[in-house]
């Protein structure tokens, strides 16, 4: 399969919020007549006993179109099922269905038991396309806000950046900027303070770390780490966090490393107020 699509099995898993942002720009973008995945992926969600009633009704109205007579697929026809599934599906989803689906800067309205960690990454350089796929996989499975790389990291589009993410780009903000982006990132959803957290060596132990209820967390460069710059800003207001090791090897993946931070984060967000959805 197309590195760039998820599994089938892993679509039919998506919650209505993460169906909504990974569907809707290959239903925009890719046409249902001609793309044997999104045929495929439409006629799941058909035939799934247990979708919502009326989304099933739209995919198989627009797989109707599409499998008109003879192979014809009448344009307007067609432009009014595509606008109606999406529609339907920004509704399940909570979604203004005047906003874009990956619309930056502002996360979309989830519904309840599904509001992301009030967290944002910013990764002001790193070299590996790898390295930064996986973290935006680590991001999307933990449940973060989004991902701000700074201009100097590869490209968003690039085939090994796309292969470890395994689709997680397109379920949370995936952005180019700086501190102040990231910053907006998180208050355009969570109003208030930003504290700055570094992970970075030389920090205080993860298990110790008093992770902040709202924040923005910065990753170093593979071998450069972080600049004192970042480091001096984190002190100021997060702190600096570190990854203990205590085997031969004294360094970790980037990636490896911000799994285990955000765990630790998660945590503490949840026992600070075990009622909250958060996580």
């Amino acid at each position: 399969m197309d590195e760039r699509y998820l599994s089938i099995t892993r679509v039919r898993a998506l919650s209505p919020r993460a169906l909504a942002r990974y569907l809707i720009p290959l239903i925009e973008r890719e046409n249902p007549a001609t793309s044997d995945y999104l045929r495929v992926v439409l006629e799941m969600l058909r035939d799934d006993p247990s979708g919502p009633a009326e989304l099933r009704r739209r995919v198989g109205t627009l797989r109707d179109v599409v499998t008109g007579a003879a192979g014809y697929v009448e344009r307007d026809a067609l432009s009014r099922a595509r606008a109606a599934l999406i529609e339907e599906l920004r509704r399940g989803a909570g979604l203004d269905e005047n906003a874009p689906a990956q619309e930056h800067g502002a996360a979309p309205r989830s519904p309840p038991g599904e509001r992301p960690l009030p967290i944002v990454i910013w990764v002001p350089h790193i070299r590996s396309p790898f390295n930064g796929g996986n973290i935006v996989r680590s991001a999307a499975a933990f449940g973060i806000r989004g991902v701000v790389f700074g201009p100097d990291c590869p490209a968003f589009d690039h085939p090994r950046f796309l292969r470890a993410a395994m689709g997680g780009e397109r379920l949370l903000e995936v952005v180019r900027g700086g501190q102040e982006t990231a910053r907006a990132v998180l208050q355009a959803a969570t109003p208030g303070d930003a504290s700055l957290v570094a992970l970075e060596t030389g920090g205080t132990p993860v298990e110790r770390f008093p992770f902040p209820a709202a924040g923005v967390i910065a990753l170093g460069h593979e071998e450069l780490g972080l600049s004192e710059r970042v480091l001096s800003a984190a002190r100021a207001t997060g702190g600096v966090v570190s990854i203990p090791l205590h085997g031969v090897k004294r360094s970790l993946n980037v990636g490896v490393a911000l799994g285990a931070a955000l765990s630790w984060w998660s945590a503490a967000l949840r026992n600070a107020d075990p009622r909250s959805p958060v996580g």
